[in-house]
Formats: C-alpha cells, sequence, structure tokens
C-alpha cells in the first residue's frame, strides 16, 4: 500500500467539524484527549490540537512505511473554519475520514490512538446528523408485512 501526508486543509477540516457540536460533548473530548485549557472551551482551541493530533499520526504511519522523519508543526483552526463546516456534507465528511485513515493507518496499534477515536467518533456522529434520524424508531430498523422470499443459493443446491 502506498499512502501520501494529507494536505494541512484536509486535518484541520476534519478537526473543525469534529468542534462543530455542542459544548457538552467538547468538553468530554476535550478531556478524552488530554486538550488543556483554562476559562471556557474554545472550539478553535480544541480544533487546532485535534488538527496537529491528525497530522502527527498520518507523519507516524508515513514513517512506519517510509522511514519520514515526522515534523514538530502545528496547525492553527479558526472559529470561522470551525463554523463554516456546519453546513459541509456529510458523505464529503465521511470520504474524507476514509481517506485519512488510509494514509494514517500503517503505524503499529493505530486502531488504539487518539486519532483513530476521532475518527471512530466522527462516523458516529455522521449517522446521528443523517436525515431521518430523529424520526426512525428506537429498537429494530423495519417493520415488514410480507415474508422473506425464498431464495436458493448455489451453495446449498450445489450441498
Amino acid at each position: 500500500m502506498s499512502a501520501f501526508l494529507c494536505t494541512d486543509e484536509h486535518f484541520k477540516q476534519l478537526a473543525a467539524w469534529f468542534c462543530n457540536d455542542d459544548r457538552s460533548s467538547l468538553e468530554f473530548y476535550a478531556r478524552r484527549f488530554g486538550y488543556q485549557y483554562s476559562g471556557i472551551l474554545q472550539p478553535d482551541g480544541l480544533a487546532s490540537f485535534l488538527a496537529t493530533l491528525l497530522l502527527r499520526e498520518n507523519e507516524r504511519s508515513l514513517s512506519a512505511c517510509y522511514g519520514d522523519d515526522p515534523t514538530d508543526r502545528e496547525l492553527t483552526v479558526t472559529l470561522g473554519e470551525v463554523d463554516r463546516m456546519a453546513g459541509c456534507d456529510l458523505a464529503a465528511i465521511a470520504k474524507a475520514i476514509d481517506c485519512y485513515e488510509y494514509q494514517a493507518c500503517e503505524s503499529e496499534g493505530y486502531d488504539q490512538t487518539d486519532a483513530a477515536a476521532v475518527c471512530a467518533y466522527m462516523r458516529k456522529e455522521i449517522g446521528r446528523r443523517l436525515p431521518g434520524y430523529e424520526s426512525a424508531e428506537w429498537g429494530q430498523p423495519c417493520e415488514f408485512q410480507e415474508p422473506a422470499r425464498n431464495i436458493i443459493s448455489l451453495s446449498s443446491m450445489i450441498g
């Protein structure tokens, strides 16, 4: 597999979308990921922290694949960048997460990293924001009026 370093804008947009949420969940995730702040949590501060976290994990993946040296740069996300991500298409965010994880997953133990947890949270949040989610029934997804068709598989015919 080949991997590349995502653009700074890619990291920033994912982090900004992550931080475009209600304050209580942001404070929970700030504590979860070790973001230190004094006073009131600012979404742009947390987004900057998370964008840098995503960058570092992508660099760690490239180091595992190619021996590339990681940088020590920090990314900055503005409050305006956080705000504009509110209207971003959910499918575009899901695809951007997939792209990021494809580039960042090569290092050992990626699934246990904070970057993987950020991506998992975003996927869960995408599901909650899908049209019709709020009005859907809690529990089994569908009520069927007819029994399922009897479909015969090729393997059952052979056996």
